[in-house]
């Protein structure tokens, strides 16, 4: 929108997507779903509003992986850090943890991260806070959960907890609406039908 405004008409939206040869669930061991399987997990930097929400969550069993969070603290890393997560590590939490949490960078006002896709395409529940290209790619409450506020996000955290039932068929369902429409593949396709529409010949 704020391009259409200076006058730039063909101009066309493009959300991020997921690759799920990538991002898939995979089979855990015993040993592997004890290490990673936390009632609430997060894969990614650390940023100050990721930092506050954390801090609110330690009635939860937290596991926080991603890089850059010894050289944020420096002398000591608080204890829901649980390290990087290298080496296929992603896919182990992802495929252990109950809710996957993603909370966006603070630069995202309207579109989601990539993160969005990869989390639902694993089959695991996503838990993200609000953005309003969440309401154009997904059904709320069915597909993935959004909250908008800390006190919303520890009532949902508990609500979901405790309805496991509900929790996998919302996983289940956003996994499907991801395969179905939000991969790679169908971001060039949509990219060729709009050169198309505009006249481009390949």
């Amino acid at each position: 929108e704020e391009i259409r405004k200076r006058g730039i008409l063909k101009v066309s939206y493009l959300p991020l997507a997921t690759n799920p040869n990538k991002y898939k669930k995979i089979d855990v061991t015993k040993e592997e779903n004890q290490e990673y399987g936390f009632d609430v997990s997060f894969v990614g930097r650390p940023f100050p509003n990721r930092i506050e929400t954390f801090e609110s969550l330690s009635e939860f069993k937290l596991g926080v992986f991603g890089d850059g969070w010894e050289e944020w603290f420096r002398t000591k890393t608080p204890n829901y850090f649980r390290g990087k997560a290298l080496n296929g590590k992603v896919l182990k939490i992802y495929s252990s943890s109950k809710i996957i949490l993603n909370i966006h960078d603070p630069e995202a006002i309207c579109g989601v991260n990539t993160r969005t896709f990869d989390i639902l395409s694993c089959g695991a529940f996503e838990l993200v806070d609000y953005k309003p290209e969440l309401e154009h790619l997904f059904k709320g409450g069915e597909e993935i959960v959004y909250y908008k506020d800390i006190a919303n996000l520890k009532r949902l955290i508990k609500y979901y907890l405790d309805n496991p039932k509900e929790r996998n068929n919302i996983a289940e369902k956003g996994k499907m609406k991801v395969l179905n429409s939000h991969t790679w593949n169908h971001r060039i396709k949509e990219v060729i039908h709009i050169l198309h529409s505009e006249g481009f010949v390949f």
